[in-house]
């Protein structure tokens, strides 16, 4: 096979190919073996300059921290851009197949003799990145490797600054909090939640190296995995790292570093009675503030479908049709206007009313109707009235009848009740048939008096019958209703 020559490096083996770019176990011209990562600018496009920048970045903290994988050189080309890092060790005296935590965990969970040292070693890298002011965005087995016989994390790509905005999505899929799935959280630009993120994934890693199953089987235990020792230890701690509430979760790095110090003593010194009450009293704690959260859920779901509950009986009450079959009703007959109506029983019927004598007192309302000029006159001309309201006498119906054929202008002034048009605001007006009647009506308030009047001029004949809501605004909407609903009971005489 032909030789393949990159920049004066020399490319021995493919470990890998993604949809922007491959990375090879290759040799320089000094003997030294290493890996480069060459990213197509093409098929990445302007993305590119985001993979570089997380190389920058990460190569400010990898100087002073052997933890991390080394990055020696970064170039680019017209077409790439590219750089060399440590090399993973080899599986294989044969062939290169690089040695990564999820090799290993192909053959099952980590042995407890090894669950302590690797997992710390990942840690202390996670703790770097943060405390330089960075976050990884992809913690998993597979950016795990070993480096001689050290676990480093690899894959740096989508690492970035904790000062920059990232509102993208990064990162695998079982490995991202659960919340960040579902699109629940605001976003991820803050320091704090980046880092949670991470702590996230790395819960997850600890699950795996654990148990040895894949990361979206989480909390799964293997029938015959014995919880013992480090085996429980660490369990319990990806347990509290990855619980689906991030209100609950083990998500504050110092807190995760104090726990992997508990954990490195309890397996140096072995578990005390003090451990056993430390942990029986963070259950508690635990299940405390999963009570507390859950009623806080619980009630403020409740309240919400309250409201929405009081929100759509609001809707309907307001916009129900009145219905006449659920009150108590009677029957009124006009002689003068030879018709007949069905009202609600708490409505008053008045016509012309002969003085009350002897000892039968008039009541307050009615002795205030009397009184007022307008309506003796009113009633003096032959209009008849229907009290709506028994407090308000002012809230009435008014009927008469027009005697001679009026013009279509003469009816307006009549439906506006010699009202100027500048003084009202016209809320409705045409022609409908009522009840087999032609109809001309008028809806109109006047913001000066506060009224509001609906009125109706129905042609019988030759002639016309005035009928006309008039109330106060803030009893318009019932009365309304009321009102359209009496006049659908609309009988005239043959």
């Amino acid at each position: 096979m032909a030789e393949r020559i990159f920049h004066g490096l020399k490319l021995l083996e493919l470990c890998g190919s993604g949809a922007y770019g491959t990375v090879w176990y290759c040799e320089d011209i000094s003997g030294k073996n290493m890996a480069v990562k060459i990213i197509s600018k093409r098929k990445l496009g302007a993305h590119w300059e985001r993979e570089l920048k997380g190389v920058i970045n990460y190569r400010k903290i990898t100087e002073n921290a052997p933890g991390l994988l080394q990055i020696f050189h970064v170039e680019e080309d017209d077409e790439n851009f590219f750089y060399t890092m440590e090399a993973a060790d080899s599986v294989s005296p044969y062939e290169y197949i690089p040695d990564t935590l999820a090799r290993r965990l192909q053959n099952g969970p980590l042995p407890q003799n090894e669950l302590e040292n690797v997992l710390t070693e990942v840690f202390d890298g996670i703790r770097q990145i943060h405390k330089a002011g960075f976050t990884h965005r992809d913690i998993k087995p597979d950016n795990i490797l070993f480096v001689k016989g050290v676990p480093k994390i690899a894959d740096i790509g989508l690492l970035s600054s904790l000062s920059v905005t990232m509102t993208q999505l990064a990162g695998t899929w079982e490995f991202i909090p659960p919340e960040e799935r579902a699109f629940e959280a605001s976003d991820s630009t803050d320091r704090t939640s980046r880092q949670q993120n991470d702590l996230y994934a790395f819960g997850k890693v600890i699950y795996c190296a654990v148990t040895g199953k894949n990361p979206e089987e989480f909390p799964a235990v293997p029938q015959d995995l014995p919880l013992l020792g480090a085996t429980k230890y660490f369990f319990r701690l990806a347990l509290a790292m990855c619980r689906k509430d991030p209100y609950l979760r083990l998500n504050n790095i110092e807190k995760v570093e104090t726990e992997f110090t508990l954990i490195k003593r309890k397996l140096q010194n072995g578990e005390h009675l003090s451990d056993r009450i430390a942990d029986a009293k963070k259950g508690v704690v635990y299940w405390w503030k999963w009570m507390l959260r859950t009623s806080w859920r619980l009630f403020k779901r409740s309240v919400l479908l309250l409201l929405i509950g009081i929100i759509i009986y609001w809707i309907w009450i307001e916009n129900k049709p009145f219905d006449l079959s659920e009150v108590p009703t009677r029957e009124i007959r006009s002689e003068q206007l030879k018709l007949s109506m069905t009202i609600p029983a708490e409505w008053q019927f008045l016509k012309k009313i002969s003085p009350i004598v002897g000892v039968v007192q008039m009541p307050e309302w009615l002795e205030l109707f009397h009184r007022n000029s307008e309506n003796q006159k009113a009633l003096a001309d032959g209009v008849e009235f229907i009290i709506c309201d028994p407090q308000d006498y002012r809230n009435c119906v008014k009927m008469f009848m027009i005697s001679n054929s009026p013009s279509r202008q003469e009816l307006d002034k009549i439906l506006l009740q010699k009202h100027s048009l500048l003084e009202t605001e016209i809320k409705g007006n045409g022609q409908i048939l009522l009840n087999g009647y032609i109809c001309y009506f008028v809806d109109f308030s006047n913001p000066n008096t506060g009224s509001t009047c609906n009125n109706y001029i129905i042609k019988i004949g030759n002639k016309y019958v005035f009928i006309g809501l008039s109330c106060k605004t803030e009893k318009a909407k019932k009365l309304k209703k009321q009102f359209e609903a009496v006049l659908k009971t609309l009988n005239f005489e043959k």
